[in-house]
């Protein structure tokens, strides 16, 4: 979805924190950066969670074209329950809806056209508990014995509550020769994610297409990802994007609303900037859908942090 105002304004108002570049990650105040956590979300006892991340960077600035990873966690063990690769192009704002299903789990539904890998269906997609299904609570802690019948918690219920995380694993190059689908009519990457006036981006399936295995043939993106073998390059997908890392610009914020009680609470979701390592490329953290990487561990995230703390009176 494209919605100009909203990361103007965003950018005009931190463009001074922006601007005083940190040598290691900190906690950026004025709320936007490379990595976004959204503290908080529920689809229980009513409950709808409505999410929106934006990219406030604008057409013609470095790293306007990003990949970013989104990731759903349940809260109770911090477990994940949904992932996929979202592609957002200059001024892009995604949103989704978080709400129950039938039998008390959570779901992600969206009527937005930005591009996602996999690609999410009109009737949305379900959490799933498959990281958290032999995670049961022991109801003696202290035996070897097995838990009792009650104290199981593997349920999908336990996916209605939980955090998000959205970590900006590359940038795409709008000037790179298309690598990823050939013919005379290609597009690179960072084309076919640009919407057009009416919102709609060029071409969401050759990203889907990059990544996919076809009669047994892989997509650029997958096949470099299962063929290389070196740390630095293991896993991602490289084609199409920049040679030096250009992050930054990520905003989110969320609304829990509840409309049978009449309540609702909204939050801006925590950013952290300068996440990356100062060596690190526009493929650093640019993994398959479904993958556990990139996450907070990952050896392109910096290992240096900036705290600012005020002292007491």
């Amino acid at each position: 979805m494209k919605k100009k105002a909203l990361p103007m304004a965003v950018g005009a108002a931190t463009a001074v924190v922006m601007s005083t570049a940190q040598a290691a990650m900190y906690l950026n105040n004025g709320g936007t950066g490379e990595a976004l956590v959204f503290p908080f979300y529920s689809a229980e006892n009513g409950n709808n969670t409505l999410v929106s991340i934006v990219n406030t960077i604008a057409e013609g600035d470095d790293g306007a074209y990003k990949a970013v990873k989104v990731r759903i966690i349940e809260g109770q063990n911090s477990a994940e329950v949904l992932d996929f690769n979202l592609y957002m192009s200059p001024e892009d704002h995604f949103s989704f809806a978080i709400s129950a299903t039938a039998d008390g789990g959570g779901m992600l539904v969206t009527g937005d056209n930005s591009c996602t890998v996999p690609a999410i269906p009109a009737e949305g997609v379900a959490f799933r508990n498959y990281a958290y299904e032999e995670d049961k609570i022991d109801a003696d802690a202290d035996t070897d014995a097995e838990p009792e019948a009650g104290f199981d918690n593997t349920s999908i219920a336990r996916s209605a509550v939980g955090y998000i995380e959205v970590i900006e694993m590359g940038q795409l190059d709008p000037d790179a020769d298309p690598a990823l689908m050939t013919g005379t009519d290609a597009i690179n990457a960072a084309e076919a994610i640009k919407h057009d006036p009416d919102g709609m981006p060029a071409n969401c399936a050759l990203l889907t297409s990059a990544w996919s295995i076809t009669s047994g043939v892989s997509g650029t993106w997958r096949g470099e990802a299962d063929a290389a073998t070196t740390p630095t390059v293991k896993g991602k997908g490289l084609s199409e994007m920049l040679s030096s890392w250009s992050g930054g610009g990520l905003y989110g914020y969320a609304t829990v609303i509840n409309v049978p009680q009449g309540a609702s609470f909204g939050q801006d979701a925590v950013a952290i900037a300068e996440l990356a390592a100062e060596d690190a490329t526009g493929s650093a953290m640019h993994y398959k859908p479904g993958d556990q990487e990139p996450n907070f561990a990952d050896p392109a995230i910096d290992v240096d942090s900036v705290v600012f703390t005020t002292a007491l009176r």
